[in-house]
């Protein structure tokens, strides 16, 4: 008995090692996406008129793996008579009607919300897709791009109408994305979005 004995003491001490590294490979199952090895869900929603911000939203979800979601106005925009429009809407916060959507953001751990700037909101595209999606948004990112100024009172729309402060926001000039110098932002940006 004592020779068995001794003998299940040596395997015991020679198979420890290998038995402790099993317990401590196995991990606690969690809620958490992102400590499951999972990459974060992401939706790009977004506005545009002239193609600025649809640019922009295209490579950000490139890069960061995103789906995307193109908010299309039914009410014409474009030509002067529209962007003048478009200004006055914005600007007395209307809505409008929007085309059909094929992404439901309650199912994003994070929405980046996208507009440019029309007299200081966000154009009536998105401020309705957020009004119909009113507390579906779980966390949220802001990018908006512009002429020239007015990107604070667009970020304040979106955090108004999403009750959300943002994970991150960026502002790019139309005139960076044109030439392409917006890029170094953009990744910086995607960055934080991971």
């Amino acid at each position: 008995m004592t020779g068995l004995a001794t003998i299940l003491s040596l395997l015991a001490i020679a198979f420890a090692p290998a038995l402790a590294q099993q317990k401590t490979a196995v991990k606690p199952a969690t809620n958490d996406t992102t400590t499951q090895g999972k990459p974060m869900k992401i939706l790009v929603a977004y506005y545009s008129r002239t193609g600025t911000t649809k640019r922009v939203c295209e490579e950000l979800a490139a890069a960061v793996g995103a789906d995307i979601e193109q908010i299309t106005d039914t009410k014409k925009r474009s030509g002067v008579f529209g962007y003048l429009g478009g200004g006055r809407d914005a600007v007395r916060k209307s809505q409008t009607v929007i085309g059909p959507l094929k992404h439901d953001p309650a199912q994003y751990d994070l929405v980046v919300l996208a507009s440019p700037v029309w007299g200081a909101h966000i154009a009536p595209a998105l401020r309705t897709y957020l009004a119909q999606h009113k507390g579906k948004i779980k966390r949220a990112a802001f990018l908006c791009t512009m002429g020239g100024s007015g990107d604070a009172g667009t970020f304040a729309d979106m955090k108004e109408l999403t009750g959300l402060e943002p994970a991150t926001q960026l502002t790019l000039l139309q005139r960076d994305v044109k030439k392409g110098a917006h890029a170094a932002k953009l990744k910086e940006f995607a960055d934080k979005l991971k």
